[in-house]
């Protein structure tokens, strides 16, 4: 994939985001330990936090919303999904380009790690 330069108009390649292996940050009550890690490496049915920028959204079926997010410190991304009631609660900050905080549990939708989304918060740097 190629981009365009705004200055020199000349053309860089850049690498696309790559879905899974998104960093995020799991709790273990048991433990009362918090634990960097991957999507991809937490059980599913597990709430993580994760910090991301929202690359796009779109509406889905019943008031709710898919989109994917990618990584603040690298190309990773991960799939997320907001049901009706949270994707109400967050709209105004729901905006493609926004960086977040998000906290959810990792389901899986056709094989792919996702995050469902239950709260979050827009960051503001």
């Amino acid at each position: 994939m190629n981009q365009r330069s705004r200055i020199t108009g000349q053309t860089t390649a850049t690498t696309p985001p790559t879905l899974g292996g998104m960093p995020v940050v799991h709790h273990d009550p048991a433990l009362n330990l918090n634990t960097d890690t991957t999507i991809d490496r937490v059980r599913v049915g597990q709430t993580v936090t994760a910090t991301v920028t929202l690359t796009t959204i779109r509406p889905t079926t019943g008031s709710r919303a898919s989109g994917i997010v990618t990584a603040l410190t690298g190309p990773q991304s991960a799939i997320v999904t907001f049901n009706a009631d949270t994707n109400r609660r967050l709209a105004r900050i729901l905006v493609e380009g926004n960086r977040l905080i998000l906290r959810g549990q990792v389901t899986v939708v056709n094989g792919q790690r996702v995050l469902d989304v239950r709260n979050g918060v827009a960051v503001n740097v």
